[in-house]
């Protein structure tokens, strides 16, 4: 929320795309993924949920409901795609 905007978008998805490169690598696991491809549209929608919270009315209700807000969004989307994607979830 409180990056400048250019940092807003690239510090999380860089962090996410060092980690996933770190603990992935010689794991075997395909670089790309349709699960994956969904946690970062996930994370880039939380990058603009922070935005949101950036409003000149933002009080400490606001900011609490969109961080509850960004954090089940990711969750629900990472979920949401990993059952889909995965084959030993039954559907």
């Amino acid at each position: 929320m409180r990056l400048p905007r250019r940092l807003a978008w690239i510090v999380p998805l860089l962090a996410m795309a060092a980690s996933d490169y770190f603990l992935d690598f010689g794991t075997g696991r395909a670089a790309v993924t349709l699960v994956r491809a969904a946690d970062y549209a996930a994370f880039a929608a939380v990058v603009l949920i922070g935005r949101a919270a950036l409003a000149r009315t933002s009080r400490a209700g606001r900011i609490g409901a969109l961080s509850l807000a960004a954090s089940s969004l990711f969750f629900v989307v990472s979920n949401l795609a990993e059952w889909v994607w995965d084959p030993l979830y039954p559907k």
